[in-house]
């Protein structure tokens, strides 16, 4: 079997085993509450959002989630852009303002709403530094389904190959 050929292979049995060991994960492996947040993410990209659909979201604390954002249909790479880029520049906005201020009781709706996503003692410089750390992340769920639909046409290679 050639390299390619036993790399698929792999990759195919760590993915068989990952969702066999899905239900035991807990006892297998160990979970640090630190992490929670940031796997409850990543298990949401994979699993909750497709590809015409991504998430605003702090780069840093991925348990700050900004908004979700539709991708149309036929949508170009540019146009995408464009979309993410405007909602990126209004969080911004948002961010600046709440750094720049150290009264919170008079805040827009939209200026508290994006205060609650963090915790409730967020200093200053914590709000201006995610400023410049807001992400897009674009959807995998029907790529990753698609793909473990795949993956069960190999399994019995997989299977034999390791045997």
């Amino acid at each position: 079997m050639t390299s390619p050929r036993r790399l698929i292979a792999l990759v195919l049995l760590l993915v068989a085993t990952c969702v066999t060991l899905e239900g035991r994960a807990s006892e297998t492996f160990p979970k640090p509450p630190e992490l929670e947040p940031d796997v409850a993410f990543w298990v949401a990209i994979f699993t909750r959002y497709d590809s015409d659909e991504g998430v605003l979201h702090d780069s840093r604390n991925l348990a700050v989630i900004y908004e979700r954002i539709d991708i149309p249909e036929g949508s170009s790479a540019r146009d995408r852009h464009r979309r993410v880029d405007a909602r990126r520049q209004h969080y911004r906005k948002i961010l600046e303002q709440l750094a720049a201020t150290s009264d919170r009781t008079r805040l827009s709706e939209e200026q508290q709403r994006v205060l609650a996503l963090w915790p409730r003692d967020v200093s200053r410089k914590v709000l201006a530094r995610a400023a410049s750390d807001i992400r897009f992340q674009q959807g995998l769920a029907d790529r990753f389904r698609a793909g473990l639909a795949r993956a069960g046409r190999y399994r019995e290679f997989v299977r034999a190959e390791f045997a």
